[in-house]
């Protein structure tokens, strides 16, 4: 799966971008795949993932391996262009539906519904493959070689808040409570990772940080 990240990072988020195809052949009518997140110190956040292709049905699995039915395709119409599916994604061609839970690996699993219409896998691109897409997947992130702050205070070796001017905070997710983030003290700006990261800087547009400008 391509993962392209983004200049749009900030706290304990990271900000990406993600697509994949699944070839689709002829006599096959389960397709299964499974994605994680890229380390263990990602988790993800939330993020709407579309579907594009013909006549699944899209599954998504629990740990149990239990399916749930998230989303249908079909297309009545030969003739549709992926084009035409992406524009509106109202499952003629097309189905999305959100993933809000913190989680590391995602499980899908896709049924074909028409197991008699495999001549037209000739028809076009929405017929030969499954292709999976989400413009904005917001990723919760933490280091994890510690616990806690608390546990860095014993051992320096590995701290991350390197930067003078900077502070440690406990992941404050309900659902991950392990691991820690940086940030600048308030009134600096900068990196808290690396040495001299977090300065002073008067030509900082306080309005770029988040949460901060109302107006």
């Amino acid at each position: 799966m391509d993962l392209v990240g983004s200049d749009d990072i900030y706290y304990d988020t990271v900000r990406v971008a993600f697509s994949h195809e699944i070839p689709v052949r002829s006599g096959v009518d389960v397709y299964n795949m499974s994605w994680k997140t890229p380390g263990r110190s990602f988790n993800t956040r939330g993020f709407m993932l579309n579907i594009i292709g013909c006549d699944f049905d899209v599954y998504m699995l629990d740990n149990s391996n239990k399916p749930t039915l998230r989303c249908t395709t079909s297309c009545p119409d030969e003739r549709i262009t992926e084009a035409m599916a992406k524009e509106n994604c109202n499952g003629t061609g097309c189905c999305s539906f959100s993933v809000t839970a913190f989680l590391t690996t995602i499980n899908l699993r896709f049924d074909r519904q028409n197991k008699t219409k495999l001549k037209s896998l000739d028809g076009g691109s929405l017929w030969d493959r499954i292709t999976l897409s989400s413009d904005q997947t917001d990723l919760s992130w933490s280091i994890v070689d510690q616990p806690n702050c608390a546990s860095t205070e014993g051992n320096k070796t590995n701290y991350a808040c390197i930067s003078s001017d900077s502070n440690c905070a406990d992941q404050a997710n309900l659902l991950i409570k392990y691991g820690y983030i940086c940030s600048c003290n308030d009134g600096y700006f900068g990196n808290p990772f690396i040495l001299d990261g977090c300065s002073r800087d008067k030509d900082v547009d306080e309005c770029l940080q988040p949460n901060i400008c109302n107006g």
